[in-house]
């Protein structure tokens, strides 16, 4: 890595190599969508309050099948545990089914707000003004500091 030591500070400056970007997209973004991206989706939680109670109303089922209750009221308490955790899981699997695409549905949204047939022709020749700006203070920064600068697309 050939370094220079920067004029207007000790620091030592990497070099700095450059590539051909052939498009930019960029996507204008609401608050509540970053919102809503920053804080993720509930469909996660509600997943594993689902799958938490169906194995704990399978666990009960098989100690009510292997086991002999000597007290009516201990089966009773398994059998209610049972139909009440298969009731609650079936509940959170409902509420995990109908929000599992929100975060898909806001990013789709933001996505779509760039038709696909413009994705690739969009503002090519700010682009390219914006990347012979970058070239010419490079290569006024090489000229004041006679660090190399290379490219891989001249």
């Amino acid at each position: 890595m050939n370094a220079q030591p920067s004029p207007l500070s000790n620091e030592m400056q990497p070099q700095i190599n450059m590539g051909r970007v052939e498009f930019i997209n960029v996507y204008q973004v609401k608050e509540n969508e970053l919102e809503t991206l920053e804080k993720g989706s509930e469909a996660n939680i509600d997943l594993s309050f689902a799958i938490f109670l169906y194995s704990s109303a399978f666990t009960s089922i098989a100690a009510l099948v292997t086991s002999g209750f000597k007290s009516e009221k201990v089966a009773l308490v398994f059998i209610v545990f049972t139909i009440g955790a298969v009731i609650a899981g079936s509940y959170f699997t409902f509420r995990w089914w109908r929000s599992r695409g929100s975060i898909k549905t806001v990013i789709s949204t933001i996505k779509n707000r760039i038709p696909p047939s413009t994705t690739q022709t969009t503002e090519v020749s700010e682009l390219r003004q914006a990347i012979e700006i970058i070239r010419y203070a490079l290569e006024q920064r090489g000229a004041d500091n006679p660090q190399k600068v290379s490219e891989t697309d001249k």
